[in-house]
This record gives C-alpha cells, sequence and structure tokens, in this order.
C-alpha cells in the first residue's frame, strides 16, 4: 500500500510534531555533548526522556521514520541519533513557516 501526501499535509504534520516536541525539549541541556548522547535507549527509556507514549515510537520504528536499530527483536534508540533527528524536524518546522510566512507576504 503506498500512501501519498499533498505537500501543505506534510508541512502540517511537521510543524505538529515540532510543536509537540519543542515544549518537551525544552528541559534538556546542552553542554559540550558529554551529558548521556553516547546513551542507547530502550522505548520505556525513550519514553521517559521525550514523554511520548510507547504505542508511538512502535509506530515510528514500524513506518521507518525514527532512527533505531534492533538488539534482537527489540528497538533500541542512540540518544545522540534521536537528539540529530529531532534537530532535523525543527529546522524543517521552522523552514517550512519561513516559507510559509515568505509565500502569503508575496501573495498580498
Amino acid at each position: 500500500m503506498k500512501i501519498e501526501f499533498e505537500p501543505q499535509d506534510i508541512e502540517t504534520m511537521a510543524q505538529r510534531v515540532s510543536d509537540i516536541l519543542r515544549p518537551t525539549l525544552s528541559h534538556i541541556q546542552r553542554g559540550d555533548g558529554t551529558n548521556g548522547s553516547e546513551a542507547i535507549l530502550d522505548v520505556k527509556g525513550l519514553d521517559e526522556y521525550l514523554h511520548v507514549t510507547a504505542s508511538w515510537f512502535y509506530n515510528q520504528v514500524s513506518l521507518k521514520t525514527i532512527p533505531y536499530f534492533k538488539a534482537g527483536k527489540y528497538p533500541r534508540f542512540r540518544k545522540k541519533d534521536i537528539d540529530k533527528w529531532i534537530s532535523g524536524i525543527v529546522e524543517l518546522s521552522e523552514k517550512v513557516g519561513r516559507d510559509r510566512r515568505t509565500r502569503t507576504r508575496g501573495k498580498g
């Protein structure tokens, strides 16, 4: 089965993910990279880190939208990969917002 989304739907989804994750991640300290960035998390650990349900993570794993690797049959997540993934989502969301504002101003 193939699902196709319109560009505006993708933009809306990216913005929504960013809106959900931004407050949760605002408390994370950004230091010199030694604050556990080499940590490997299971679903429970990732749940505690991002405050998102385990079912959401399993869904993202099945869709292959979140960086993970398998330890046997169980998904594991490198904290540094998750941080980089989230940064990419936030950057995309900000770019989409800038692009949207630019297009809106150009139409007037």
